[in-house]
């Protein structure tokens, strides 16, 4: 298990998991939101009492109050093949260009392919976090509904069209998954 000194460090590092997992033609369509100042984490405590009310006791409030580790909010772009160059620039010319003409045909005017494909790639990346989360010590409380206001200030700072997917209270005292990566799978062919 990591240490859980440097909850900002830790965050990024989930980040930067998140952003291994698999994307069709690896455009990366997720985009994170990464909070770990304890003023805005009580902001967003605020929001989410708010947005809540009395539903919001299935969050420990007392745990919100003495303030959480981290929030990392997760949105997604749809059509991210359309600024194929500036996602893929990492990669080849070739393999850009291989990438691009595939993603057109796959991509242009459908809509919902778009959109499926979108979801889909969010859905890898926070299970990525979710997983690794567990190795850092973490729990983690998975928000499907944000109110609206701190979804909005959450994605000002972009200058890209985001859909909001979740967001993912961060915290050492949340129930958490134990998932040893490494071990390979859990049941083999044979057992299943």
């Amino acid at each position: 298990m990591q240490k859980l000194n440097n909850h900002s460090e830790n965050m990024m590092q989930l980040v930067s998991r998140a952003c291994l997992a698999p994307s069709s033609f690896n455009l990366q369509h997720t985009r994170y939101a990464v909070v770990t100042q304890a003023d805005k984490l009580r902001s967003i405590h605020q929001y989410l009492h708010d947005f809540y009310l009395q539903d919001f006791q299935e969050i420990d409030i007392n745990l919100c109050e003495e303030g959480l580790d981290g929030f990392i909010g997760i949105f997604a772009v749809q059509s991210p093949w359309e600024a194929a160059d500036e996602y893929a620039a990492h990669l080849s010319q070739e393999f850009q260009e291989t990438s691009k003409k595939k993603a057109y045909m796959v991509y242009e005017n459908h809509d919902q392919v778009q959109r499926d494909e979108m979801f889909r790639s969010a859905g890898l990346a926070i299970q990525t976090i979710l997983w690794s989360a567990g190795q850092f010590g973490y729990g983690v409380h998975l928000l499907d509904q944000m109110p609206p206001a701190l979804i909005d200030n959450l994605k000002s700072q972009s200058q890209e069209s985001l859909t909001w997917v979740a967001g993912l209270l961060i915290d050492h005292r949340l129930p958490h998954f134990n998932v040893d990566l490494t071990s390979g799978p859990m049941l083999s062919v044979e057992e299943a």
